[in-house]
């Protein structure tokens, strides 16, 4: 018979979520600690029983100007108390959100709100200009709401009384299968897909985000993530459900990893999310004040380390651990957008051994189905490499007005819908997944099969090696690598030595290239294009040479907005 699918964690939306709305939770909450603070911003804070009058300002700003549950509005705003207003008043106000980003071009974002069917616009003053440079639009400014008339409570229990003339917030439930948000994601064609997700899935994730790391009203959770990446869903959303605080970071913070650090450690942040990238910058900040005779990092508050959208480095994990030690738990959170936010998670609570060259993504999370399958759809067993499908609650129903997109990326077997995700896995005999690369990436080498992530993990092993990144260009494997934080650049012929005892032949870079650091996208991915981009060298690199020992030009800085998991 063939294997049935890889182990499951159905385990549907839980109680809470059959008997309670996320908006009616919301606001109760908000109401039992009226004085606990919600919003941290570093310079303001922001109470519960604030975030209750503002939020419920905004939501009645938008019925007034034509909002109806189940529509859509655009989100326009930088990081900050206004966002996390404004995500939960289009909540209250039965609507969805659909995040813009402030720096794309007014076209790019016109388009955005065409294809998602948003005609209203939430923005601030940071942001009305970008907003009335988006044609036929209604603004809503969330500056302007805070100005209306007083909607205090007289007590924690008793709603807001609605503003003269205004349209009641519903504050009501919301249809389960109604858009909650609309994330857009980069496609092959340059046209970035629209991927809605529903009600039900976003608070079923949310559910199984605070049981699995336990957020109470202690906690204070930094906010690091663009409001256009779904991260951000967890971070602004999962604290309010228990009381908890959004601390949110400047954009400008995420420029300047010693400022970042100094901000994480006063601010006495509990929960840190970030991609790997934004997180490493921490621990290189953290290793260069002790090296520097500077007093070490206070980072005893921090609990969990949550990181995702890229691999994460065997070796970062264990420099966190040397220099922090194990009072902290790292979660690597595994999971496209299609699928709301995660799909798998894997919990590290101590130091990987040296001879670890990947981190598993863990085991899927609640509701949610996982098959490893061949090229013709078979199902792989337990340790064969394939296709990671993905199925259950938090599945899109599809790309937004891309019928042909959406068949091409979606499947049903045995009546049940499947995302191919493209992403290479395996899967344990006890259920643990383990990420091998993306489908597109592997390459054939001499006839050979070559998995690049494979020479990637062996070469980041090495303690002189801060990342790499194996490419293919003109039919040949080539590597970047960058140093390990505090030590010197390894050299290429050394590195292919290393690589030679434990890989073979067709499987050694033809060509090492040693920059200082990785060129990164805005998400803070690293950039693979802008890579391959760098400066050729000025004659051919033999086996065992370097080729190009600077950096192709000026570094690329940090972005100022990050997409972790």
């Amino acid at each position: 018979d063939a294997p049935a699918p890889l182990p499951v964690r159905d385990a549907g939306l839980g109680p809470d979520a059959r008997t309670a709305t996320l908006v009616s939770r919301l606001v109760e909450r908000f109401r039992a600690v009226p004085d606990a603070v919600a919003v941290d911003t570093g310079a303001t804070t922001l109470t519960y029983a604030e975030l209750d009058r503002a939020s419920h300002a905004l939501a009645t700003a938008l019925l007034s100007r034509g909002v109806v549950p189940g529509s859509l509005v655009g989100l326009l705003t930088e990081p900050g108390a206004d966002t996390v207003v404004s995500v939960v008043a289009a909540l209250r106000a039965g609507a969805g959100w659909v995040p813009l980003d402030p720096g794309h071009p007014a076209a790019r974002l016109t388009d955005q709100l065409r294809r998602s069917g948003a005609r209203t616009v939430l923005c601030h003053a940071a942001t009305r200009a970008v907003g009335a440079s988006l044609g036929d639009v209604t603004l809503v400014s969330v500056d302007d709401a805070a100005r209306m008339p007083a909607v205090s409570t007289d007590d924690a229990n008793r709603a807001p009384a609605p503003l003269p003339g205004a349209h009641p917030v519903p504050d009501r439930p919301a249809d389960a299968d109604a858009i909650a948000y609309v994330i857009f994601t980069s496609g092959s064609t340059g046209r970035p897909k629209a991927v809605p997700v529903t009600h039900r899935s976003m608070e079923n994730y949310l559910d199984w985000a605070v049981d699995t790391f336990g957020y109470d009203e202690h906690d204070r959770l930094a906010q690091t993530a663009s409001p256009c990446f779904d991260a951000s869903v967890r971070q602004l959303l999962a604290p309010l459900l228990v009381g908890a605080t959004v601390v949110t970071v400047d954009w400008n913070l995420l420029r300047d990893p010693d400022r970042l650090l100094t901000h994480v450690e006063h601010a006495r942040i509990t929960v840190w999310s970030s991609v790997p990238t934004l997180w490493e910058q921490l621990l290189n900040a953290s290793e260069e004040r002790v090296r520097r005779g500077a007093p070490r990092p206070d980072l005893s508050a921090l609990r969990w380390v949550h990181v995702g959208g890229e691999a994460l480095s065997p070796a970062h994990v264990r420099r966190w651990f040397d220099f922090y030690g194990d009072g902290q738990r790292i979660a690597n959170l595994y999971g496209p957008t299609e699928a709301t936010i995660n799909t798998s998670c894997h919990i590290i609570s101590s130091r990987p051994d040296d001879t670890v060259r990947r981190l598993p993504i863990g085991r899927p999370v609640a509701g949610t189905r996982v098959m490893v399958v061949g090229p013709e759809g078979e199902p792989r067993a337990p340790g064969e490499p394939g296709e990671l499908l993905i199925s259950g609650i938090g599945l899109t129903a599809g790309y937004l007005g891309e019928p042909a997109l959406t068949e091409a990326a979606f499947t049903v077997r045995d009546g049940r819908r499947w995302y191919r995700s493209g992403d290479r896995v395996r899967c344990s005999e006890d259920g643990v997944l383990e990420f091998l690369g993306r489908l597109d990436d592997q390459v054939k080498i001499r006839g050979n099969r070559v998995e690049p992530g494979e020479i990637e993990a062996v070469l980041q092993i090495r303690p002189d090696v801060g990342h790499a990144v194996v490419l293919v260009q003109e039919g040949r494997l080539v590597a970047f690598v960058t140093p390990g934080h505090g030590a010197s650049q390894a050299e290429a012929a050394e590195l292919r030595h290393h690589l030679a005892r434990s890989l073979p032949p067709y499987m050694l870079p033809s060509r090492i290239t040693r920059v200082d650091r990785m060129p990164l996208t805005g998400t803070g991915k690293i950039d693979r294009r802008a890579l391959l981009g760098l400066r050729e060298p000025s004659a051919p690199a033999g086996p065992g040479t370097e080729a190009g020992a600077g950096s192709g030009g000026a570094p690329v800085p940090p972005p100022s907005r990050t997409a972790p998991r």
